[in-house]
C-alpha cells in the first residue's frame, strides 16, 4: 500500500478518517513505508494537529500489527535484509522522536524568561512557580520513557545496542551546543 494517496490529501490540509489512519500505520508497521513517507506523514499530522479518528487508527493498527513493538522481544538477533536494514532495530523510532522533547521544555522555560515581552498566540497561564513545574514534569516524563527504550527494568543493559544510542545521543547535543557556541561567537564578531 503506498502513502503517497494520504500524503498528499494531508498535505491539502484534509484530514484523516479513522481506517485511513488504521491503513496508513498498519503499513508503517508492517515496513511497506519509507523513512521519509513516515516521517511526511507524523509531521503532517502534528503540524495539523492529529484528530481523535486519527489517533485512534494508529492505536488499531498498532495493536493489529504482527510485529512486536516491545523492546525486549525486538532484541533477538536478526539478520540484516539485502537492504541492511535491521528489523530487531525498529523499536528505535519512538526513542528519536522522544529525544526532541528533552530540549523543548528547557527551551520554553529560557524564552518565557529572556523573551516575555512577544506577543504570542498562546500563553501558559501560571506564576514562575507552576511554570516550572510543569516543565519539570513534561520533560521527566519524556527522560523516564527515553530511559525505559533503552534499559528494561529487570533486564541487564545490553550494551551493545545502548552504548551507541547514548554515545549518539551525548555526540548529537555537544555537536549542537558547539555549533549553536561558534554561531554566537560568529555573530559578536
Amino acid at each position: 500500500m503506498s502513502l503517497r494517496p494520504i500524503l498528499a490529501r494531508l498535505a491539502a490540509g484534509e484530514r484523516l478518517a479513522e481506517t485511513e489512519a488504521e491503513t496508513a500505520f498498519g503499513a508503517i508497521m508492517e515496513g511497506e513505508a519509507t523513512p521519509a513517507q513516515i516521517a511526511g506523514l507524523l509531521m503532517a499530522m502534528r503540524v495539523r494537529g492529529e484528530t481523535v479518528a486519527e489517533i485512534t487508527g494508529a492505536v488499531r493498527a498498532l495493536r493489529n500489527s504482527k510485529r512486536s513493538a516491545s523492546p525486549t522481544a525486538s532484541r533477538r538477533k536478526v539478520p540484516a535484509d539485502k537492504s541492511g536494514a535491521r528489523p530487531d532495530r525498529q523499536w528505535l523510532v519512538p526513542y528519536r522522536f522522544l529525544l526532541p522533547y528533552l530540549l523543548v521544555f528547557p527551551a520554553f522555560l529560557k524564552l518565557r524568561r529572556t523573551d516575555a515581552a512577544t506577543p504570542r498566540p498562546y500563553r501558559v497561564p501560571g506564576n514562575r512557580l507552576a511554570i516550572v513545574a510543569m516543565a519539570s514534569i513534561c520533560f521527566l516524563f519524556a527522560f523516564q520513557a527515553i530511559i525505559f527504550f533503552v534499559w528494561v527494568p529487570g533486564e541487564p543493559i545490553d550494551w551493545a545496542t545502548a552504548g551507541p544510542i547514548v554515545g549518539g545521543v551525548v555526540l548529537t547535543i555537544v555537536l549542537g551546543e558547539v555549533i549553536l557556541l561558534l554561531q554566537g561567537r560568529h555573530k559578536k564578531a
